[in-house]
């Protein structure tokens, strides 16, 4: 099975609602040209939509397919995606990787060069986090 999103087969539009075909970052057109004029969408398909946990999927899904992110250079410029799972449904991201354990917690991938899947990502204590960057990250 691919990870590449352009080979994706049966993700529809996050909008509840909406039912079309994704096409870009699990939006169908409509969504997306809304989204990015915007800089949001609302879907309250989970429940979730607003909470840290949401947050942090949606900006693991822009700086890793969106070409304008400023991180998209260092994330999916570098060839780092995100699991096709989490990418079409923030409900198993949710599944996956659960509640932040606290505010002082980040999503962080175990092999800093590895791709954004269940077995490479854990929430992290934020010091932590920032240790590991300086040691691994060459920018």
């Amino acid at each position: 099975m691919s990870n590449r999103i352009g080979r994706l087969r049966g993700c529809v539009c996050i909008i509840p609602e909406c039912g079309k075909p994704a096409k870009k970052m699990a939006f169908c057109e409509n969504h997306y040209m809304y989204y990015y004029r915007r800089g949001r969408i609302k879907s309250r398909k989970h429940g979730m939509y607003g909470s840290i946990e949401y947050t942090v999927w949606l900006g693991l899904k822009i700086r890793c397919f969106f070409k304008r992110s400023a991180s998209y250079k260092r994330y999916g410029g570098a060839g780092i995606i995100m699991d096709i799972e989490w990418y079409c449904s923030f409900k198993r991201f949710f599944e996956d990787m659960g509640k932040r354990p606290g505010l002082n917690y980040q999503l962080d991938r175990i092999n800093p060069k590895g791709n954004y899947i269940k077995e490479n990502c854990r929430w992290l204590l934020t010091s932590l986090n920032r240790n590991r960057r300086y040691e691994t990250d060459p920018f």
